[in-house]
């Protein structure tokens, strides 16, 4: 009987840029969306992202099908009975890209699914300090997403796709071992969807400062986001 395959969900560009000769390209799927802002209810789910974003960052028509959704159609071309590696980091950014994917399984394939964890500390820092050599270290320490968790990703990605919260806070105390610092992350997304992050932001933005100083600042006191630069120019 042949050895399955493993493929490799990857969180970004930049996580591949650190693993792109550790493994094969064809078994590496690239998640570039943000879904931590814009619309994101399901009816007409592709259409208005790529609406969204193509106005809040003035990309080219073409650019969202060519680097989302063919990534995304590779995902779903997943052979059945694959081993699959989610490289998602623990803040709410990664974490929400995360839900949408678990989302999305087809429980037909009957697939082998992992979480890969950064290393874990108080700055949020993820994946930003993985060397290649890292690769194999964490891969060890993978955990198996078992059907309970997938089934707790769907219904976390479902309650914050409806803004669900009440819903969401109640799931954050579910008791699992893929989802960590599952409380916090909720916490965070309530506190950006009731527009209460984007008030304290305003109020720690100093305008004598230059936007690479505010940004350091923001993302010292609030690295659970995860936010690039973009992110936090359209909330300011």
């Amino acid at each position: 009987m042949p050895a399955s395959k493993s493929f490799h969900v990857l969180n970004g560009d930049c996580l591949l840029e650190n693993l792109q000769y550790v493994f094969d390209k064809k078994n590496t799927i690239v998640w570039r969306e943000c879904l931590i802002e814009g619309p994101v209810l399901i009816k007409n789910f592709w259409a208005n992202r790529e609406k969204f974003i193509l106005e809040t960052y003035s990309e080219c028509k073409g650019i969202y099908s060519r680097k989302v959704i063919s990534e995304f159609q590779n995902f779903l071309n997943i052979d059945a009975s694959s081993d699959v590696y989610f490289w998602f980091e623990d803040d709410v950014f990664c974490q929400i890209n995360f839900w949408f994917l678990l989302s999305q399984i087809d429980a037909n394939k009957e697939l082998k699914l992992h979480r890969v964890f950064p290393i874990q500390d108080e700055q949020w820092n993820g994946f930003s300090r993985l060397k290649p050599t890292d690769a194999e270290v964490l891969l060890k320490t993978s955990k198996p997403i078992k059907s309970k968790d997938l089934e707790l990703g769907k219904k976390l990605w479902n309650a914050y796709s409806e803004e669900d919260f009440k819903t969401l806070e109640l799931l954050a105390k579910s008791e699992n071992q893929i989802f960590r610092q599952l409380d916090e992350v909720v916490k965070a997304i309530i506190k950006l969807k009731s527009g209460n992050l984007k008030k304290e932001l305003k109020l720690i933005y100093q305008t004598e400062k230059s936007f690479e100083e505010n940004f350091k600042i923001i993302q010292y006191h609030y690295g659970i986001y995860g936010f690039g630069d973009l992110q936090i120019k359209n909330l300011i």
